[in-house]
């Protein structure tokens, strides 16, 4: 299911989607969409690591907020340098 969105953005960024429209051959809709999907999994990468990290989620529980495995879980934390508590 899709919804409509409409949003206001600064030229600078109108201009660099146009840039990158180019680049990846694609609508602009399709490109937003990309970046949005890359940006909130990085968000939820980044917001898991962070709670594993204080001890908030398991790392279990961490790896299924993301939707990885818990070996690919594993591998984003020692690339972070985080300690796992085994």
């Amino acid at each position: 299911m899709s919804e409509r969105l409409s949003i206001v953005i600064p030229s600078e960024m109108n201009d660099s989607l146009e840039k990158l429209q180019k680049i990846l051959k694609m609508d602009k809709s399709t490109v937003i969409r990309h970046l949005l999907s890359k940006s909130i999994r990085e968000v939820k990468l980044q917001t898991s690591l962070d709670e594993y990290r204080k001890g908030k989620l398991s790392l279990g529980k961490a790896a299924e907020l993301v939707r990885v495995n818990l070996w690919e879980f594993i591998e984003h934390c020692r690339k972070n340098q985080i300690k796992l508590d085994l």
